[in-house]
C-alpha cells in the first residue's frame, strides 16, 4: 500500500541548499558575463587603437561610432544578464526542488517509520520526475526484507 503523494506548491523545501544552488548558478553566470564583457571592451579598445594608429583625431566620427556601439553593448549586456539570471533562478529552483523534495519525503518517511510497527510501514513513493527514484526502490526493498525476516 503506497502513501498518497501530495503535490507540493512550496518550491523552497530546503531553503539553505536551494538558495545556495541558486546563488552559485547566478555567480557562475555573472563570472561568464564579466569575462565576455571585458573581452568586448578589449575588442573596442583595439578598434580605438587602430583609429589612433591611422591618424584619426579624437573627435572623428569613427570614435563617436565606437562610443555609441560600446554603450549599446553595455545595455545589451545588462538586459541579457538580467533575463538570463531570471532564467537561471527559475531553472535551479525547479531542479533543486526535484532534489530536495525526495530527500525531504525520505526524511519524513523515516521519522514515521520510527514511530510505527514495521508491519504497518507503508511504501515510500516519490513524485513523477523526482531525482533519486533509486532511493525509493532501495528503501522499499529494505523494508520488505525486514518485514520478511520478522
Amino acid at each position: 500500500m503506497d502513501m498518497k503523494i501530495e503535490k507540493r506548491s512550496k518550491y523552497l523545501i530546503n531553503p539553505v541548499f536551494q538558495l545556495k544552488m541558486i546563488i552559485l548558478g547566478i555567480l557562475i553566470l555573472l563570472a561568464a558575463f564579466i569575462i565576455i564583457y571585458f573581452s568586448n571592451l578589449y575588442f573596442f579598445q583595439n578598434f580605438k587603437d587602430l583609429g589612433v594608429e591611422v591618424g584619426l583625431k579624437a573627435d572623428h566620427t569613427f570614435f563617436k561610432f565606437l562610443y555609441i556601439q560600446e554603450k549599446r553593448m553595455f545595455y545589451l549586456f545588462i538586459i541579457t544578464y538580467t533575463i538570463m539570471a531570471g532564467f537561471i533562478f527559475i531553472l535551479i529552483l525547479f531542479l533543486s526542488h526535484k532534489i530536495a523534495g525526495p530527500l525531504y519525503r525520505f526524511r519524513i518517511h523515516m521519522r514515521e517509520a520510527q514511530k510505527k510497527v514495521l508491519v504497518d510501514q507503508k511504501n515510500l513513493s516519490f513524485r513523477k520526475g523526482d531525482f533519486f527514484i533509486e532511493l525509493e526502490e532501495e528503501y522499499n526493498l529494505l523494508i520488505k526484507s525486514l518485514k520478511d525476516k520478522s
